[in-house]
């Protein structure tokens, strides 16, 4: 067989092993909302600046997020759309999904646990055109020496019911959970 031979099938098997590796999993959409407000999410988290340590040196255990029943939201979504966008970030902090056993759990100086609420502030809006679901996200991050949250954020928006289903139908389609 000629280099030229080798060469082209080295490349077309790295190729489809890249494909392999890839393919199951789909990446998540920018133009999602949920994604939209997990990047908002995230630069909030990020930003926070009780930390004693720096950036690399954080650990942030991502609780499961409780969502409003009303909202057309999936809790797991949610938590997979936050862990991401922050573990996106390179010099950002080590993260873990993280389930609450009984009690909470004792914590380092560079540990804090990232509680999430997803709530309706009010009912979804019904226009001539579309129809608005109004949301506040609010992010807790919890010290090792705090009774209560050491940090507290919220974010308000209202989500596009169409946007929300569109990209719900196209995660499902790549065989993404919603």
């Amino acid at each position: 067989m000629t280099p030229i031979r080798w060469l082209a099938l080295l490349l077309l098997s790295c190729w489809l092993t890249g494909c392999a590796l890839f393919g199951n999993s789909a990446p998540l959409e920018s133009r999602s909302p949920v994604v939209s407000l997990g990047q908002s999410a995230a630069r909030q988290v990020l930003d926070a600046d009780d930390w004693a340590v720096p950036p690399y040196r954080r650990i942030i255990l991502v609780a499961p997020p409780t969502v409003d029943a009303s909202l057309p939201i999936e809790a797991d979504r949610l938590r997979e759309t936050l862990i991401r966008t922050l573990l996106a970030h390179a010099d950002g902090p080590q993260i873990l999904a993280w389930q609450p056993a009984d009690g909470t759990p004792s914590l380092a100086d560079n540990q804090r646990i990232l509680s999430t609420r997803l709530t309706a502030p009010s009912p979804a809006l019904h226009l001539s055109d579309r129809t608005l679901y109004p949301y506040r996200l609010t992010l807790s991050l919890t010290s090792p020496t705090a009774v209560s949250a050491g940090w507290e954020q919220h974010i308000d928006g209202a989500f596009d019911a169409d946007a929300l289903l569109s990209s719900i139908k196209a995660s499902r389609a790549d065989g993404a959970t919603p």
